[in-house]
């Protein structure tokens, strides 16, 4: 399935888009169901919001295999980072350039989604707990980093509009190595990648939830 939030009208709402269309759904996020006798929607009469309003992004690095410089083991365990909650876009708003701020980096991610609370859980239950896969812009103000960037100032990557995300979740892929991604600003293609990371996301969330509750 592939769940969005869409606004038709100034009413807002989640919906499953297939064929162009968006059936609306009720429920709670990890239990959306198609509202009985609903009429679908046209997708190009609505507007597309981030498919998920998080708690916290957490982000890692280094997250895939060809970040890592040739000959180079990666860590046993990645760097963790947080975006703000505010810094939450829509997939397809102005991402906002900061006073000053002269260079932006756009990076293209896979993002986990939790469908359910999550703490301590073990590894091979881990799963259990994302409800599906989303895209994200990870976005840098460049100008900063080089200027007042140290290990620990992320700063930088917590501007508002920082992290467009969407436009869909995934659900239901399996697993996800060698899945396309592609992320495109003002319309042209920026990147078109494969998904190929160093940490699985059963590792990832099990890992992760036994430092810091997820939902």
């Amino acid at each position: 399935m592939k769940i969005g939030r869409y606004e038709v009208a100034c009413n807002t709402f989640y919906g499953e888009l297939a064929d162009g269309q968006i059936y609306p759904l009720q429920g709670e996020l990890h239990n959306l169901t198609r509202k009985p006798n609903a009429l679908p929607v046209d997708i190009r009469l609505a507007r597309t919001l981030a498919p998920v309003l998080p708690t916290k992004i957490l982000a890692l690095g280094p997250g895939h295999n060809n970040m890592m410089p040739p000959g180079r083991e990666p860590p046993a365990r990645p760097f963790l980072f947080f975006k703000p909650s505010s810094c939450v876009n829509n997939p397809e708003d102005p991402i906002l350039y900061p006073t000053g701020v002269t260079n932006i980096l756009y990076e293209l991610e896979i993002a986990l989604v939790i469908g359910k609370t999550a703490s301590r859980v073990p590894q091979d239950k881990a799963l259990d707990y994302v409800l599906g896969y989303t895209c994200c812009n990870d976005v840098t103000a460049g100008s900063l980093k080089e200027d007042w960037g140290t290990q620990l100032s992320y700063h930088w990557k917590a501007f508002d509009s920082f992290g467009p995300l969407g436009p869909v979740i995934a659900t239901d892929l399996g697993n996800i190595e060698g899945l396309s991604m592609v992320s495109r600003i003002n319309g042209k293609v920026h990147a078109d990648t494969k998904v190929s990371l160093i940490y699985s996301p059963a590792d990832i969330v099990s890992w992760v939830s036994h430092i810091m509750t997820l939902n």
